[in-house]
């Protein structure tokens, strides 16, 4: 039987990685046990940081969990779990393939934070430079814009911008409209300036009527290729392989060097350790932390009809294996051959390149208490027979064979640098 544990009573421990405090609440008839709370900060950049927290059970039956932890900032950012707030003393839960733990099993979620405070009061911010067109193809554009903080107090910034044209595609800002006299305002890592801070934001707009934005009508060498990376955390954290990929692309002037990302999320983070950033028009990608393959196929169809990609890169099924395998693995492939269908039905004109799962660290997950390591090589074994028996095989839909290995991978189920390199290797041998 299972049943609900409060705070995870003292039965269940809860080992932290990364800035944050863990508290929970005994239960009448039991003392506290402390928490286990490690520092391990895996990404770290001053204003903000990202972390997992592993959950264990270790009562003798299994239990419905959740826990609360005091955060250090603004949770932006969260997968494998869901939260009841954003700041202050947060109740975190799991989701439908974590929220129950077995006697002995554990489960893994992590968020990202920003640890900025906000501003006490919006303050409306100048811009520091004109409009900067860094694409032009006639009927229509993308453009960047800088806004300056000139005052000498922290601000929360707002600006509007006249646009020619209609706008298709917004980052790093939310907008109040679509064409005429446009209001811009930051989103969650952007809208406070320190005194002399910048940011830029940007956008594309259309200039004539068409529904193809950006001219993406066609795959030749003279329009502007869109590429959609689409899946889970592997796909979402922070660059994760797009920037990478970004870099390789580039140095090899794929598609005339006239192709760019497109999705619904924007990475708040588009530069690495060594210095290497994502332009402003590629900080778009459609990664969702902790999805599974059936919560990226609920969101498909509205992507495709909104970003129109030509190309998208598909890299999911992790989340149903990573730490409770939500179906056997038939089950399995039999979604991730569907979500291939899927993506094809709705948008014909689209290549997909269905990629096999990243290898994972051995681990006994529940319900069926088989090794995830082995679930993912038998996910692969079993899933290519079935891409390749499709009928648009080797013409719309293609194989993205993996080369990583275990060494690869940071914390048993992400790759490490190493790992991201070689995943974006992986895309160009077989990008067309």
């Amino acid at each position: 039987m299972s049943k609900n544990i409060k705070n995870l009573v003292p039965c269940l421990s809860l080992a932290l990685l990364g800035l944050i405090s863990a508290s929970h609440t005994a239960s009448a008839a039991s003392a506290a046990t402390p928490l286990g709370n490690t520092v391990s900060i895996y990404q770290d950049w001053g204003t903000g940081y990202c972390a997992n927290v592993t959950v264990r059970n270790d009562t003798g039956t299994s239990v419905t969990w959740n826990t609360e932890l005091a955060v250090d900032g603004t949770v932006y950012e969260l997968w494998n779990a869901l939260d009841s707030g954003t700041s202050g003393t947060v109740t975190f839960s799991g989701v439908d393939y974590n929220k129950t733990l077995a006697a002995g099993a554990s489960t893994t979620f992590g968020g990202c934070v920003d640890r900025r405070p906000p501003s006490t009061a919006p303050v409306s911010a100048t811009l520091a430079s004109a409009l900067n067109i860094f694409a032009d193809w006639g009927s229509g554009y993308c453009a960047n814009i800088t806004v300056k903080n000139t005052a000498t107090t922290p601000v929360t910034w707002t600006t509007k911008v006249a646009i020619d044209g209609t706008l298709y595609e917004v980052w790093s800002a939310v907008n109040s409209g679509t064409s005429g006299t446009v209001s811009f305002t930051g989103v969650d890592y952007n809208k406070t300036l320190a005194a002399g801070a910048s940011t830029t934001f940007g956008g594309c707009a259309n200039r004539s009527s068409s529904d193809d934005p950006g001219g993406n009508s066609g795959g030749g060498s003279g329009s502007t290729k869109t590429i959609m990376p689409l899946g889970d955390s592997i796909t979402g954290e922070p660059r994760a392989y797009r920037l990478k990929l970004y870099t390789l692309l580039t140095g090899e002037n794929y598609n005339n060097g006239k192709w760019q990302y497109v999705g619904s999320q924007t990475e708040p983070y588009p530069c690495d350790d060594h210095g290497d950033c994502l332009p402003a028009n590629d900080l778009k990608h459609e990664g969702h932390p902790g999805y599974t393959i059936s919560g990226i196929a609920a969101l498909t169809n509205g992507s495709l009809d909104t970003y129109k990609p030509q190309v998208v890169i598909l890299q999911i099924g992790a989340n149903d294996i990573a730490s409770w395998q939500s179906a056997p693995v038939d089950d399995l492939v039999t979604q991730y051959i569907n979500l291939v269908k899927q993506i094809r039905t709705r948008s014909p004109n689209t290549v997909v390149y269905a990629a096999e799962l990243t290898p994972m660290s051995s681990m006994i997950v529940p319900p069926y208490y088989l090794d995830r390591a082995q679930v993912v090589q038998q996910f692969n074994a079993k899933m290519l027979p079935k891409l390749q028996a499709l009928p648009d095989y080797n013409s719309k839909v293609f194989f993205l064979d993996h080369t990583l290995t275990t060494s690869d991978l940071r914390d048993g189920l992400h790759p490490n640098d190493t790992g991201y390199q070689k995943f974006a290797q992986d895309v160009t041998h077989v990008l067309k």
